[in-house]
């Protein structure tokens, strides 16, 4: 071990440091840090790769053979979304190394597999297997596929010269089976050794066509070539497990469609011929076990991108091309109603943007321009669940919440509330606010209005708003309160800037104002922790208030293909996740374990935030403010450094510093 570590330091901070910081040298200036999202902290410099833990700075692990800082940067790091892995990009060739965090290991290497690019990575916890695509060294035309096991990062076998044609996306059935669709089949393959279970047709018609011409359709495939992967570039997939079925489930495939017309010119002149683009999703279910159809016909919407839900019923489908709404049964894929939906203006270019499900309803979010209107259907019929049309509503909407007595109906720039019986809103006039303005205690939401400076209340059981009280929070600087937060002692708001406290009658505790610092750059670290913390916290709030709804698999060809990782993460943490963990292996157990303590931990509260101050003295600082009294704690002198190296986890609640006059150094703030 090459680096070493101390508990106690000392430090440009003003006041006592708590017990539990901790700093750690490395033998050489650290080039850059980098904060992960199960909390482990990354530094490199010209001796390696090093990965520290974020509760006591020991060294995980380190990779000493990653040791050239002007080969790998920062940028050449990124973090494999919804996984415990890292992908790293080394040098001007390209070639990447996929490691893991817990312990540091290569599970693969694109130049011991013989890969020259990476297009795809995929990672099935429940078969130990990550499934790379993309063009080796001595094929470049035709995309090849490997399937790597994760313990080791050996190829277990691998698909070449084009066998996954038009390839959609992949998903584990079982401990040992994948499934694998592509424009043609859907196959599926044991992820261990590469042998197929089965292969069918991916539509009912081109079964129909390969059941009658099997050399012709098997020669198809062939004669695409390289032109395959370029219109699979123009497909996305997407996988729907039904609920209360583990035999079946729903493959829907949007497509790119190439339309050409041809016309004589005004003075009979040689025909002119124009290529239009159209796109169109087809819905198709297929039984696990056998990959036999369960629908006699596929579904097919015109539509690039139709919204859909899984509800207990039925499969729910949006067309925006089509302006229709339909609910489809799960057993034969035929509709069990089908409706026009009426747009908010003719003509102005309205779009449905979202789809919720709530109690016998299904609420459309109906956007043109600026305003939003609420289109409510029955569940049971797609018949409009009101007479006349919901007012609209200003802002694109961000959040719908279920209450006793109605919707509460957030947007980009207003808050109100749905009456589901009557359609009407209760509040006489929106509330000025967003959804990072409103927080919660016991029975009680308080929402925070940037037109009139005010908290407002609403009681979870209730559907009338009251303001809390006739003081107002006016901030310093040009600011305006961009988050609000219930804790013990009060309703925090606080911006860049400025904190105020306010009690629960609406008496102002204190109102801070820090001046900020005239380099803009300093607030990098700040804006990007803030941005992370944001993520983790709204995630949070999803699995502890069990408001998602069904978890769909986006398939696409995003390069990471899959559970959406909002989704997978949720559902981890919401259903069982200590033995859903256990049960995908060790990688997965790690990753699901520690996100799931730092979800945790955005509930529990952070009495401390740190901000970027301009002293008096005209010195820069970071400095830790207690939440509690607005009262700064602990501050750090950054004056002397051009370029500041720092990052805050403020899930974590630490404030990583390496100072410029001891660039070997990281110190560690816990706050």
């Amino acid at each position: 071990m090459t680096a070493c570590i101390a508990g106690m330091i000392n430090s440009d901070f003003a006041k006592a440091q708590t017990k539990d910081t901790w700093e750690v040298t490395l033998p050489k200036s650290i080039a850059w840090q980098k904060s992960t999202s199960v909390g482990s902290l990354l530094l490199y410099n010209y001796a390696g790769l090093y990965c520290v833990d974020n509760t006591n700075g020991k060294i995980l692990w380190e990779r000493s053979d990653f040791k050239n800082a002007n080969n790998i940067s920062e940028d050449n790091i990124e973090e494999i979304p919804n996984s415990p892995f890292i992908s790293i990009t080394k040098g001007n060739k390209g070639g990447v190394e996929i490691l893991d965090l817990m312990e540091g290991k290569t599970v693969f290497s694109s130049e011991t597999n013989n890969y020259s690019s990476i297009t795809r990575k995929q990672f099935l916890y429940q078969n130990n297997t990550i499934l790379i695509g993309g063009y080796k060294n001595d094929n470049n035309k035709d995309v090849s596929y490997s399937m790597i096991d994760m313990s080791s990062g050996k190829e277990l076998w691998a698909k070449e010269k084009g066998e996954f044609k038009l390839f959609l996306g992949c998903f584990s059935v079982s401990d040992n089976d994948v499934i694998v669709a592509t424009g043609f089949d859907i196959i599926r393959i044991n992820a261990k050794t590469g042998s197929e279970v089965w292969r069918k047709s991916i539509d009912q018609a081109f079964k129909q066509f390969s059941d009658k011409n099997p050399k012709l359709a098997k020669g198809l495939g062939s004669l695409m070539g390289s032109g395959a992967e370029k219109m699979a570039e123009a497909s996305t997939g997407k996988i729907f497990f039904i609920p209360n079925d583990k035999e079946s489930f729903i493959l829907a495939v949007t497509k790119q469609n190439m339309n050409s017309t041809s016309h004589v010119g005004m003075h009979a002149g040689p025909n002119k011929e124009e290529t239009s683009i159209t796109y169109s999703t087809v819905y198709n279910c297929y039984n696990v076990n056998s990959g036999d159809f369960v629908w006699k016909n596929k579904l097919t919407v015109n539509d690039k991108e139709p919204l859909d839900l899984t509800t207990e019923k039925g499969l729910v489908i949006v067309s925006n091309s089509d302006n229709r709404i339909g609910m489809y049964d799960y057993v034969t894929g035929k509709a069990m109603w089908d409706k026009k939906i009426e747009s908010v203006t003719s003509g102005s270019g309205s779009e449905i943007s979202g789809i919720l499900e709530v109690k016998d309803k299904l609420i459309l979010s109906d956007k043109a321009g600026e305003k939003t209107r609420l289109k409510v259907y029955k569940v049971a019929d797609g018949s409009p669940a009101y007479e006349g049309k919901i007012d609209k509503i200003s802002g694109s909407v961000s959040q719908l919440r279920d209450l006793p007595k109605g919707i509460l109906v957030v947007t980009s720039e207003v808050v109100n509330m749905l009456n589901i019986a009557t359609g009407k809103f209760y509040f006489e006039k929106d509330i000025k606010s967003n959804a990072n303005l409103i927080t919660e205690k016991d029975d009680q939401l308080y929402i925070f209005s940037n037109q009139d400076n005010s908290i407002y209340v609403l009681s979870k059981t209730g559907s009338s708003v009251k303001k809390l009280s006739a003081t107002t929070i006016e901030f310093q600087g040009k600011e305006s309160p961009a988050k609000i937060e219930a804790r013990a002692e009060g309703i925090l708001l606080t911006s860049d800037q400025n904190i105020a406290l306010v009690d629960y009658k609406g008496k102002k505790i204190y109102q801070k104002y820090y001046e900020a610092p005239g380099e803009s750059g300093l607030m990098k670290s700040l804006n990007l922790a803030a941005g992370i913390y944001a993520s983790m916290v709204a995630v949070e709030a999803g699995v502890y208030s069990a408001e998602l709804g069904a978890t769909s698999a986006v398939i696409g060809n995003s390069g990471n293909s899959g559970l959406d990782p909002l989704q997978a993460a949720t559902a981890q943490a919401s259903d069982q996740a200590a033995g859903a963990a256990a049960k995908a292996g060790k990688y997965a157990g790690y990753y699901f374990s520690r996100i799931n303590a730092r979800f945790k931990a955005t509930s529990q509260g952070n009495d401390y935030t740190v901000v970027l101050y301009r002293t008096p003295e005209k010195k820069n600082n970071l400095i830790i403010v207690n939440k509690k009294t607005g009262e700064i704690e602990k501050q750090i002198d950054i004056s002397k450094d051009k370029t500041p190296n720092y990052s805050v986890d403020f899930v974590g609640k630490a404030l990583y510093y390496i100072p410029q006059k001891d660039n070997k150094l990281l110190q560690c703030f816990q706050f």
